[in-house]
């Protein structure tokens, strides 16, 4: 047994069972992913996180619509 950059490099194939698609909302910004829309859509845009990110990559304050 041998790890290859913190992950166990054996065989895999037996393992994959407990990979499952799942259905959900993604945050591009941040790379979180939610089950539930409203956790997603006024929790988590509103979080100190997603704001800091959201107008580092778009030059804008969302709050307020002015760059």
């Amino acid at each position: 047994m041998f790890f290859f950059m913190g992950l166990y490099a054996g065989q895999g194939d037996d393992r994959v069972e407990f990979i499952r698609p799942v259905v959900g909302y993604f945050c591009n910004l941040c790379q979180l992913i939610y089950a539930d829309e409203d956790e997603a859509k006024l929790q988590h845009c509103r979080s100190q996180t997603h704001y800091r990110k959201y107008q580092e990559k778009t030059g804008k304050d969302p709050w307020t619509n002015t760059t």
